[in-house]
Protein backbone atom coordinates (compact mmCIF):
# COMPACT_ATOMS: atom_id res chain seq x y z
CA UNK A 1 0.00 0.00 0.00
CA UNK A 2 1.09 3.42 -0.73
CA UNK A 3 0.73 5.57 2.34
CA UNK A 4 0.61 8.93 2.01
CA UNK A 5 -2.21 12.42 1.79
CA UNK A 6 -3.83 12.46 -1.03
CA UNK A 7 -6.34 15.38 -1.49
CA UNK A 8 -9.17 15.05 -4.38
CA UNK A 9 -11.34 17.68 -5.61
CA UNK A 10 -13.96 15.94 -7.18
CA UNK A 11 -17.46 17.15 -8.75
CA UNK A 12 -20.67 16.75 -7.82
CA UNK A 13 -23.75 19.37 -7.74
CA UNK A 14 -26.04 21.47 -5.95
CA UNK A 15 -29.22 23.51 -5.98
CA UNK A 16 -30.78 27.00 -4.68
CA UNK A 17 -31.78 30.59 -5.22
CA UNK A 18 -28.75 32.76 -4.41
CA UNK A 19 -25.12 32.49 -6.39
CA UNK A 20 -23.42 33.80 -2.92
CA UNK A 21 -24.56 30.87 -0.90
CA UNK A 22 -22.62 27.86 -1.14
CA UNK A 23 -24.03 23.96 0.28
CA UNK A 24 -21.43 22.06 1.91
CA UNK A 25 -21.94 18.52 2.69
CA UNK A 26 -19.15 17.11 5.21
CA UNK A 27 -18.52 13.45 3.36
CA UNK A 28 -16.75 10.37 5.92
CA UNK A 29 -15.83 7.17 4.16
CA UNK A 30 -14.35 4.29 5.68
CA UNK A 31 -13.04 2.31 2.55
CA UNK A 32 -11.35 -1.06 2.07
CA UNK A 33 -10.34 -2.09 -1.43
CA UNK A 34 -8.06 -5.13 -2.31
CA UNK A 35 -8.00 -5.91 1.56
CA UNK A 36 -6.61 -2.55 2.40
CA UNK A 37 -8.08 0.12 4.61
CA UNK A 38 -7.87 3.52 4.44
CA UNK A 39 -10.41 6.73 4.64
CA UNK A 40 -11.59 9.43 2.59
CA UNK A 41 -12.74 12.69 4.28
CA UNK A 42 -13.43 15.88 3.28
CA UNK A 43 -16.07 18.71 1.98
CA UNK A 44 -18.50 18.57 -1.20
CA UNK A 45 -19.72 21.81 -1.71
CA UNK A 46 -22.31 23.18 -3.70
CA UNK A 47 -22.89 26.55 -5.63
CA UNK A 48 -26.77 27.65 -6.57
CA UNK A 49 -26.17 28.18 -9.80
CA UNK A 50 -28.61 26.60 -12.78
CA UNK A 51 -27.07 24.31 -14.08
CA UNK A 52 -24.77 23.79 -10.63
CA UNK A 53 -20.91 24.67 -10.60
CA UNK A 54 -19.49 21.58 -8.24
CA UNK A 55 -16.42 20.94 -6.27
CA UNK A 56 -14.98 19.28 -3.57
CA UNK A 57 -12.07 18.13 -1.70
CA UNK A 58 -11.56 14.36 0.00
CA UNK A 59 -8.17 13.61 1.31
CA UNK A 60 -7.52 10.00 1.25
CA UNK A 61 -5.57 8.29 3.60
CA UNK A 62 -3.85 6.09 1.52
CA UNK A 63 -3.98 4.36 -2.01
CA UNK A 64 -4.26 0.81 -1.92
CA UNK A 65 -1.72 -1.36 -4.17
CA UNK A 66 -3.47 -2.15 -7.12
CA UNK A 67 -5.87 0.95 -7.04
CA UNK A 68 -6.19 4.35 -8.60
CA UNK A 69 -8.09 7.18 -7.32
CA UNK A 70 -9.97 7.50 -10.84
CA UNK A 71 -11.39 4.25 -10.38
CA UNK A 72 -14.42 5.43 -8.16
CA UNK A 73 -15.41 9.39 -9.51
CA UNK A 74 -19.00 9.19 -8.35
CA UNK A 75 -18.05 8.50 -4.47
CA UNK A 76 -20.83 10.63 -3.39
CA UNK A 77 -22.86 11.87 -6.76
CA UNK A 78 -25.42 14.58 -7.49
CA UNK A 79 -28.39 14.44 -4.72
CA UNK A 80 -27.99 19.03 -4.20
CA UNK A 81 -27.90 19.33 -8.05
CA UNK A 82 -30.45 22.21 -9.51
CA UNK A 83 -34.04 20.56 -10.54
CA UNK A 84 -35.41 21.97 -14.15
CA UNK A 85 -38.57 22.33 -15.68
CA UNK A 86 -40.60 20.92 -12.45
CA UNK A 87 -37.98 18.20 -12.06
CA UNK A 88 -37.05 17.19 -7.88
CA UNK A 89 -33.51 16.67 -6.86
CA UNK A 90 -32.94 14.00 -4.47
CA UNK A 91 -32.42 15.95 -1.59
CA UNK A 92 -36.28 17.26 -2.04
CA UNK A 93 -37.44 14.10 -2.78
CA UNK A 94 -36.20 12.07 0.22
CA UNK A 95 -37.16 14.70 2.63
CA UNK A 96 -33.60 15.90 2.96
CA UNK A 97 -32.01 12.14 3.47
CA UNK A 98 -31.78 9.11 2.51
CA UNK A 99 -30.07 5.50 3.18
CA UNK A 100 -27.79 4.63 0.14
CA UNK A 101 -26.83 1.56 -1.60
CA UNK A 102 -24.99 2.13 -4.61
CA UNK A 103 -23.04 -1.06 -6.21
CA UNK A 104 -20.39 -0.20 -9.30
CA UNK A 105 -19.03 -2.94 -11.76
CA UNK A 106 -15.93 -1.91 -14.17
CA UNK A 107 -14.59 -3.90 -16.90
CA UNK A 108 -12.46 -3.89 -19.38
CA UNK A 109 -13.97 -4.85 -22.47
CA UNK A 110 -16.28 -7.44 -21.56
CA UNK A 111 -13.51 -8.87 -18.80
CA UNK A 112 -14.90 -7.26 -15.02
CA UNK A 113 -11.64 -6.21 -13.68
CA UNK A 114 -13.76 -4.45 -10.55
CA UNK A 115 -16.70 -4.59 -8.33
CA UNK A 116 -17.81 -2.08 -5.54
CA UNK A 117 -19.72 -1.25 -3.22
CA UNK A 118 -20.68 2.16 -1.86
CA UNK A 119 -23.50 2.10 1.31
CA UNK A 120 -24.13 4.96 4.17
CA UNK A 121 -26.58 7.50 5.27
CA UNK A 122 -26.68 10.94 3.43
CA UNK A 123 -28.81 13.68 5.20
CA UNK A 124 -29.23 17.15 5.63
CA UNK A 125 -28.28 19.26 8.67
CA UNK A 126 -29.58 22.78 8.10
CA UNK A 127 -30.22 25.20 4.42
CA UNK A 128 -26.60 24.97 3.62
CA UNK A 129 -25.26 22.09 5.15
CA UNK A 130 -25.40 18.06 5.30
CA UNK A 131 -23.56 15.04 5.97
CA UNK A 132 -22.76 11.71 4.04
CA UNK A 133 -21.31 8.70 5.75
CA UNK A 134 -20.57 6.15 3.60
CA UNK A 135 -18.42 3.18 2.80
CA UNK A 136 -16.66 1.77 0.46
CA UNK A 137 -15.42 -2.00 -0.13
CA UNK A 138 -14.53 -3.74 -3.13
CA UNK A 139 -11.43 -5.35 -4.94
CA UNK A 140 -9.60 -3.76 -7.89
CA UNK A 141 -7.75 -5.79 -11.07
CA UNK A 142 -7.63 -3.34 -13.74
CA UNK A 143 -4.78 -1.27 -15.80
CA UNK A 144 -3.85 2.14 -13.81
CA UNK A 145 -3.19 4.24 -16.70
CA UNK A 146 -6.18 6.40 -16.07
CA UNK A 147 -6.44 10.13 -17.23
CA UNK A 148 -10.02 10.87 -16.99
CA UNK A 149 -13.60 10.06 -16.76
CA UNK A 150 -17.06 10.76 -18.50
CA UNK A 151 -20.10 12.22 -17.12
CA UNK A 152 -23.16 10.82 -17.53
CA UNK A 153 -26.84 10.80 -18.05
CA UNK A 154 -28.81 8.61 -14.84
CA UNK A 155 -32.10 7.42 -15.51
CA UNK A 156 -34.05 8.00 -11.59
CA UNK A 157 -37.48 5.80 -11.34
CA UNK A 158 -40.06 5.68 -8.29
CA UNK A 159 -39.66 2.18 -7.40
CA UNK A 160 -42.19 2.06 -4.35
CA UNK A 161 -43.19 4.35 -1.94
CA UNK A 162 -40.11 5.02 -0.06
CA UNK A 163 -37.35 3.83 -2.85
CA UNK A 164 -36.00 5.57 -5.83
CA UNK A 165 -33.68 3.03 -8.34
CA UNK A 166 -31.01 4.58 -10.77
CA UNK A 167 -28.65 3.68 -13.26
CA UNK A 168 -25.90 4.98 -15.52
CA UNK A 169 -22.85 3.72 -17.15
CA UNK A 170 -19.36 6.14 -16.76
CA UNK A 171 -16.02 5.44 -19.42
CA UNK A 172 -12.75 5.97 -17.36
CA UNK A 173 -9.97 6.90 -19.83
CA UNK A 174 -6.96 5.42 -20.03
CA UNK A 175 -3.52 6.96 -21.90
CA UNK A 176 -2.38 2.96 -23.32
CA UNK A 177 -5.78 1.24 -24.31
CA UNK A 178 -9.86 2.05 -24.71
CA UNK A 179 -11.47 3.38 -22.30
CA UNK A 180 -13.14 1.12 -18.80
CA UNK A 181 -16.51 0.97 -18.38
CA UNK A 182 -18.20 1.85 -14.80
CA UNK A 183 -21.62 -0.07 -14.65
CA UNK A 184 -23.55 1.40 -11.75
CA UNK A 185 -26.39 0.61 -10.05
CA UNK A 186 -28.49 2.59 -7.38
CA UNK A 187 -31.29 2.75 -4.68
CA UNK A 188 -32.22 5.19 -2.29
CA UNK A 189 -34.49 4.32 0.10
CA UNK A 190 -35.91 7.10 2.50
CA UNK A 191 -38.85 7.81 5.49
CA UNK A 192 -39.92 10.92 4.55
CA UNK A 193 -40.28 12.92 0.93
CA UNK A 194 -42.80 13.28 -1.97
CA UNK A 195 -40.61 11.25 -4.23
CA UNK A 196 -40.49 11.84 -7.66
CA UNK A 197 -42.90 13.43 -9.68
CA UNK A 198 -42.04 11.13 -12.67
CA UNK A 199 -39.29 9.58 -14.51
CA UNK A 200 -36.24 11.95 -14.25
CA UNK A 201 -32.65 12.39 -15.72
CA UNK A 202 -29.99 13.23 -13.07
CA UNK A 203 -26.86 14.57 -15.43
CA UNK A 204 -23.25 15.25 -14.65
CA UNK A 205 -20.95 17.10 -17.22
CA UNK A 206 -17.36 16.78 -16.44
CA UNK A 207 -15.16 19.93 -18.05
CA UNK A 208 -11.99 18.86 -16.61
CA UNK A 209 -10.24 15.90 -14.27
CA UNK A 210 -6.98 15.99 -13.61
CA UNK A 211 -4.03 14.30 -11.15
CA UNK A 212 -0.91 15.22 -9.64
CA UNK A 213 1.17 12.46 -8.72
CA UNK A 214 4.03 14.45 -6.21
CA UNK A 215 0.98 16.69 -4.50
CA UNK A 216 -1.42 13.90 -5.25
CA UNK A 217 -3.80 16.59 -5.51
CA UNK A 218 -7.09 15.66 -7.82
CA UNK A 219 -9.17 18.42 -9.70
CA UNK A 220 -12.25 18.07 -11.52
CA UNK A 221 -14.75 20.50 -12.72
CA UNK A 222 -18.03 19.88 -13.74
CA UNK A 223 -21.68 21.16 -14.12
CA UNK A 224 -24.71 18.39 -13.05
CA UNK A 225 -28.75 19.56 -12.89
CA UNK A 226 -31.65 16.95 -12.67
CA UNK A 227 -34.20 17.31 -15.74
CA UNK A 228 -37.64 15.38 -16.60
CA UNK A 229 -37.24 13.56 -19.84
CA UNK A 230 -39.03 15.04 -23.66
CA UNK A 231 -42.15 12.99 -24.55
CA UNK A 232 -40.16 11.56 -27.12
CA UNK A 233 -38.33 9.92 -25.03
CA UNK A 234 -41.13 8.31 -23.11
CA UNK A 235 -40.82 4.77 -25.03
CA UNK A 236 -36.74 4.56 -24.38
CA UNK A 237 -37.63 5.32 -20.61
CA UNK A 238 -40.08 2.28 -20.24
CA UNK A 239 -37.56 0.44 -22.52
CA UNK A 240 -34.73 1.47 -20.13
CA UNK A 241 -36.67 0.85 -17.23
CA UNK A 242 -37.43 -2.96 -18.23
CA UNK A 243 -33.68 -2.98 -18.53
CA UNK A 244 -33.00 -2.16 -15.37
CA UNK A 245 -35.40 -4.59 -13.85
CA UNK A 246 -34.38 -7.38 -15.51
CA UNK A 247 -30.87 -6.63 -14.39
CA UNK A 248 -31.24 -6.52 -10.91
CA UNK A 249 -32.96 -9.93 -10.58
Amino acid sequence: MIHRNLTIAAVFCACGSALADVHVTSVNVSANVNGSPFTITGNASYSQSVPSDVTNEFTYSSIPDGYHAFVIITIFNTWKCSAMDGAVNLADATGGGFTLARNVSIFDGSTSVGSFLISGTVYETGPLTGVADLTLTGDYSGPLDLVGASGYHQLLQQAGPNEIHGAFTQFLNRSGGSPLSAEVQNTWTYTAGPGLPGDEYSILEIDSLTFDEASGLLNLTGSGWYEIPAPASSGLLGLAGLLMSRRRR
